[in-house]
């Protein structure tokens, strides 16, 4: 117990430290996290803690008793700052509030200096209008391409994979003809609308 309180430096509860014994792993990213986030941490619900909460989704969470605080996510930026920040606008008990987040998908992409948008500081935007340019659907990280310039593409051939939250999807060719560009690279995060190729119609 000791050991645990010089190692964290906080007061511990003796389910700390059995959770500790149990899964210390696990309870040493969580000890990481509360104590980068603070100690109010604990009073989030666990499905909280271990997955993002869904856009109109609500918690309720006594912090003492007697006083429950209830949370809404209402909406995210579509688009992060120079610094690789979203706009999280929430309710608070029924009072809207903003704080900015670290989008940790954007950061981890900009140090690996992807190929791509990101990595050149430039994100160009998919034109509804033109038809052979292909836009991003949702947002994520491209984790595999399999398209080069100049390359002839049937109408529904699998262009990119982009993943977010664990979950993998294909985006494929909306027309047949040739890969003009394609403008993001490996690792590069994507929002929403942004152009991931182009295609010259056939």
């Amino acid at each position: 117990y000791k050991t645990m309180m010089a190692q964290h430096g906080m007061r511990l509860s003796m389910r700390d430290v059995v959770s500790s014994a149990l899964y210390p792993q696990v309870f040493d990213e969580f000890m990481k996290f509360r104590e980068k986030y603070s100690d109010e941490v604990g009073y989030l619900p666990t499905e909280a803690f271990l997955a993002p909460m869904r856009l109109g989704e609500e918690y309720h969470f006594e912090i003492e008793e007697g006083k429950t605080l209830v949370t809404k996510l209402v909406s995210v930026s579509q688009d992060t700052d120079s610094a690789g920040y979203r706009e999280v606008f929430f309710e608070l008990n029924g009072v809207s509030r903003m704080v900015k987040v670290a989008d940790k998908a954007v950061l981890d992409a900009a140090k690996g200096g992807g190929a791509g948008a990101l990595a050149r500081g430039i994100t160009e935007r998919a034109d509804p209008s033109i038809i052979g340019q292909v836009g991003a659907s949702m947002p994520g990280t491209v984790v595999d391409i399999k398209c080069r310039p100049g390359q002839p593409v049937t109408k529904g051939d699998q262009l990119l994979t982009l993943s977010a939250m664990k979950m993998e999807t294909a985006v494929s060719a909306p027309i047949s003809g040739t890969i003009g560009r394609v403008v993001v690279g490996m690792g590069d995060f994507v929002s929403i609308e942004d152009l991931l190729v182009e295609i010259t119609p056939a």
